[in-house]
């Protein structure tokens, strides 16, 4: 690798899935792309643990994904509350706002998870909220939220509850149906260990029957067009999706070699089994952090509980960050500033990657040159 991508995606890709997508197109109009997005999306609800509802791919960022939750489960008479942790909690405000739709806003401290009591008794005195969306791994701080407790409180209220699970998934323990979420998006260059180009929306049942009561979704990011229907379209041949009969279908040309490699992706992800994964990454960031620590650096989020494993937000008082990152560019190591207002404070190390433990201690040690380089007014 020239140039090592030590950032919350996009990141590296590993030598294999540059060769696959490398390969001759193929045309999604014949029965050997329908069959891998068939079984990319069987893949998909095991991988997220939906066990009652079905997934769609989207050529597109992940931002969209959080589009098509608006798009297809927000009625346009219903407030739904955003947990906010961080920039892209905001970045769901925005969105709301686009389409005209009713929000309120719970912001946290940057560095600190939702707060579960807060939010309880925030339903208990709303009872017009409808919906509840957090995120899941917040990428501008290194926050866990406790996807699981957030969905026991969404279930009692009888709220649908909506995850962006962007840089969350994959990387930290999530089981979709067993924590009550009804939609989560996220995207190939997150955690799928792919460029950027494809993103995906998983959905419960609850999800799907809200759907089918939305008279004013929109058109490409419509989950309905995402599947095979054996006769017309209406609400009773529609039952065919969540009745698992309709084969899962991608009604535009889409970024054809992303869900071929993609498949690739799921089944070795399958292989090993997603606890083992969960638990080699966890090795893997423990690994980074203890090497890191001795040069200063700091976590943003100090409770173990709630530090998501995808990515490590550090911050160190003692040099420019800025031209720390800068330094690391000059010697072919990108590392992702702060956002918002951890810009200039924080920097953000992707843990996307398999990166060996030497190939850590070799990041490290150029670091911890920078480092003495900065001190020393080089």
């Amino acid at each position: 690798m020239k140039k090592i991508l030590l950032t919350p995606g996009p990141t590296n890709i590993e030598p294999e899935i540059l060769q696959c997508i490398s390969e001759d197109l193929i045309h999604h109009r014949f029965s050997e792309y329908k069959n891998i997005v068939i079984e990319n999306e069987k893949m998909l609800n095991s991988i997220f643990g939906n066990e009652d509802g079905r997934s769609v791919i989207y050529t597109s960022s992940g931002s969209g994904a959080l589009e098509a939750i608006v798009e297809n489960f927000i009625l346009k008479d219903e407030k739904t509350l955003v947990i906010s942790v961080g920039f892209f909690g905001q970045l769901f405000q925005n969105i709301l706002k686009a389409y005209n739709r009713e929000f309120e806003a719970i912001e946290y401290e940057w560095e600190m998870p939702a707060n579960l009591v807060e939010i309880d008794n925030f339903l208990k005195n709303n009872k017009e909220i409808k919906n509840i969306y957090a995120t899941f791994s917040e990428t501008s701080t290194g926050i866990l939220n406790d996807i699981e407790s957030i969905g026991n409180i969404a279930k009692k209220y009888n709220c649908l509850f909506f995850i962006d699970a962007v840089s969350g998934a994959i990387y930290n323990p999530l089981h979709m149906s067993k924590f009550n979420v009804d939609v989560l998006v996220s995207a190939s260059q997150k955690g799928f260990r792919l460029p950027p180009g494809i993103s995906f929306l998983s959905f419960s049942e609850r999800a799907f029957h809200k759907r089918l009561e939305n008279k004013n979704a929109g058109y490409y990011f419509d989950i309905l067009r995402h599947f095979e229907l054996s006769q017309g379209d209406t609400n009773s041949n529609y039952l065919e999706i969540i009745n698992k009969k309709a084969d899962a279908y991608i009604p535009a040309t889409s970024a054809i070699p992303l869900v071929r490699c993609l498949n690739m992706v799921l089944k070795s992800l399958i292989e090993k089994g997603i606890s083992q994964f969960w638990k080699e990454q966890s090795q893997r960031y423990d690994y980074f952090f203890k090497k890191i620590i001795n040069l200063g650096f700091e976590k943003i989020v100090q409770n173990p509980k709630y530090e998501s494993k995808t990515l490590l937000v550090l911050k160190n008082d003692n040099i420019d960050i800025n031209l720390f990152i800068q330094k690391m560019i000059d010697n072919n190591i990108y590392i992702a500033p702060g956002l918002g207002r951890l810009a200039g404070i924080a920097i953000r190390l992707g843990l996307l990657y398999p990166f060996t433990n030497e190939q850590i201690d070799s990041f490290v040690k150029v670091m911890e040159n920078v480092i003495n380089q900065i001190k020393e007014g080089k």
